[in-house]
């Protein structure tokens, strides 16, 4: 962290973390071990590599400048059966026998094995290793832009612009996780494009 001197101000933050989950999922169901497997695993925001740089800096003419910049690498996802296996009524945990918990994005050829031999049974072609092992990571650049201007009897306007991922990076989703879908492992959606917005703030 520097604080503000010499016309600007900068913090940068680094994580190098590792999260892992044993036992109640994320839903509170944990599938039978003769159906569900392995109940360990990564958790849903196990997130190895997590980067975050702020700072602001005074411009001339008056204007302030700030910016955020977050940068995350990618974090694992479900990968479900979409069938009830064993028969407890939901299938909303249920994998098939060895898969552990939260193995999307992980490119392991014994995960691949479990999963393309159940997809079999469903008469469901196979997916490739690279398919299994595709991950999505995080980046976005924020700006905002402002300047003040004095009105008198303690009165003043700021007027100001923000830019929201400045550089419109397209941020995946995590593809669908759903082992018996025919769009298993298919990415359908993104974070939000850039997003800009301008406004006046009146301070008396």
């Amino acid at each position: 962290t520097k604080r503000m001197s010499s016309r600007y101000q900068a913090q940068v933050s680094y994580a190098l973390s590792r999260a892992l989950l044993r036992g109640a999922n994320t839903h509170f169901y944990t599938p039978s071990k003769a159906i569900g497997g392995v109940d360990r695993g990564p958790t849903l925001n196990d997130m190895r590599h997590k980067l975050s740089v702020a700072g602001v800096v005074q411009m001339p003419f008056g204007i302030h400048a700030s910016t955020i910049v977050v940068a995350n690498s990618a974090a694992p996802y479900r990968l479900v059966a979409g069938a009830d296996l064993d028969g407890d009524g939901t299938s909303i945990e249920d994998r098939p026998a060895g898969l552990a918990l939260n193995q999307g994005g992980r490119a392991s050829q014994a995960n691949l094995d479990i999963i393309n031999a159940f997809r079999a049974t469903r008469g469901l072609p196979a997916v490739t290793l690279d398919q299994l092992g595709q991950k999505y990571g995080y980046f976005s650049v924020d700006l905002r832009l402002s300047k003040s201007f004095t009105l008198g009897r303690g009165m003043s306007l700021e007027v100001l612009g923000e830019a929201f991922n400045l550089f419109n990076r397209v941020n995946f989703s995590s593809p669908n996780g759903t082992i018996t879908s025919r769009t298993f492992l298919v990415v359908s959606s993104a974070d939000a494009p850039r997003e800009m917005q301008f406004g006046a703030k009146l301070k008396f």
